[in-house]
């Protein structure tokens, strides 16, 4: 069952109704369009869509949620680490364009309600 419920990092997670999901954003093995390496993480933020380049052809495309418009970056990047159930710290500017994120200046812990989700990669430009 690709969306059933379980516990990761001590934290129970539930099942999500597949049929909520829509078809394009579930995930599925696809013809690797990308011309990149096996391995390779490729970002389309048109598509809100990730893909993991395998190796004979295939990637694994997910949905994923981007960055609204202003706030979102564009060309080659790196991945230097993942974290899972990472914590979220609003930036300063996040915090004056909404106060009441005040209490997370410190680090809202990783969780079910942690707008990161379960899982962050961070990325890196030139540097």
């Amino acid at each position: 069952v690709m969306y059933a419920s379980l516990t990761d990092g001590g934290f129970e997670v539930p099942a999500v109704p597949w049929q909520k999901v829509k078809p394009q954003f579930r995930r599925q093995i696809v013809v690797d369009k990308t011309g990149e390496a096996p391995g390779t993480i490729v970002v389309h933020l048109e598509e809100r869509m990730l893909y993991l380049v395998q190796p004979g052809g295939d990637a694994i495309r997910y949905g994923v949620g981007i960055g609204k418009d202003g706030f979102r970056w564009s060309g080659r990047a790196n991945i230097q680490y993942g974290r899972e159930w990472p914590v979220w710290t609003p930036p300063p500017e996040m915090i004056q364009r909404k106060p009441e994120l005040v209490k997370w200046q410190g680090g809202q812990p990783g969780g079910l309600t942690n707008p990161l989700g379960a899982r962050a990669l961070y990325i890196y430009q030139n540097g």
